[in-house]
């Protein structure tokens, strides 16, 4: 049995996902309302329906 970073050869670099040649912040937005909007019709169309809720069952405690 060979250990798991047996194949790894040392003194190739060690690759983060910063170094993956993409930007690390999005460009400040000149409207955050309107980008959370943009979020919440993403959010629709993944999920277009609420789900079904439990009914509540008797012994629970409910309490805020």
């Amino acid at each position: 049995m060979t250990k798991p970073d047996a194949n790894i050869d040392s003194d190739a670099p060690v690759i983060l996902v910063a170094d993956g040649g993409l930007p690390q912040a999005l460009p400040p937005s000149a409207d955050p309302i309107a980008d959370w909007l943009d979020l919440m019709d993403v959010v629709e169309a993944l999920c277009p329906e609420w789900p079904v809720p439990e009914p509540p069952r008797p012994g629970w405690v409910y309490r805020l």
